[in-house]
């Protein structure tokens, strides 16, 4: 058995000299969590327009046709950022504690990907990353 705290990642933000974070992978709830707020969110955008609900439909019964998307474009389709990074961060070498609502674009897409690359199942491997 493996705990995902026991899995933390002091990490380089690539476009940030000097600046880091401690990273760590998503635990199984955490992820159910993440894809829980993501199918919430989507389902109150069709509530909201109802007209367009059969259209979104179409065009969703189409990706998943073609299944032809990006990994990270369906990652970001299917998981909550803010869920994801809440959970995913530790820490940072920014000033001041850990508020994911401040980061910018290029980060916070960033963190995202690095965070689930951490815990999402690989295709290949057909487990967690998290779970290894």
């Amino acid at each position: 058995m493996a705990l995902v705290t026991t899995k933390n990642k002091k990490t380089d933000i690539p476009h940030e000299d000097g600046q880091w974070m401690d990273l760590r992978p998503l635990s199984g709830i955490e992820l159910n969590a993440a894809e829980t707020v993501a199918s919430r969110t989507r389902l109150e955008a069709l509530q909201a327009y109802p007209e367009k609900m059969i259209e979104m439909m179409r065009d969703e019964i189409g990706k998943m046709r073609t299944a032809k998307a990006s990994a990270d474009e369906a990652l970001g389709d299917k998981y909550d950022i803010a869920t994801v990074l809440e959970n995913g961060i530790l820490g940072w070498s920014y000033e001041g504690s850990v508020n994911v609502g401040l980061l910018d674009d290029k980060t916070l897409g960033w963190a995202f990907e690095t965070v689930m690359a951490m815990s999402v199942r690989s295709k290949e491997a057909g487990e967690s990353s998290a779970s290894a």
